[in-house]
């Protein structure tokens, strides 16, 4: 199944940026089939939320076009996070206020 990356932008508001809280960004995906997914990652990976994730991704509608939230399964998880890792290396997002759409 081929998933692309749709949006990646920084989470963080401007208080956190200039606080310089760790970098969080959110992303939005969709797939061959027209199923769509979002989520955030903290760009470190050794960086973890006060619930103990440094990522969580979500299925955000089916193919019919029917909204839903719920979890992804590993596989599609991986693929989510090797979509990210790509992005985040070729465009040198690291600790920068980010934005970009497809």
């Amino acid at each position: 199944m081929t998933i692309q990356l749709t949006t990646l932008y920084d989470a963080r508001n401007l208080g956190e940026l200039t606080n310089g809280s760790p970098q969080v960004i959110k992303a939005e995906f969709v797939d061959a089939h027209g199923v769509t997914y979002f989520g955030w990652k903290f760009t470190d990976d050794n960086e973890v939320h006060f619930t103990g994730h440094n990522h969580r991704f979500f299925q955000s509608s089916l193919p019919n076009g029917k909204k839903c939230q719920r979890a992804v399964s590993s596989k599609i998880k991986n693929q989510l996070l090797e979509l990210i890792a790509d992005h985040v290396e070729t465009n040198n997002v690291r600790n920068q206020w980010y934005n970009w759409r497809a």
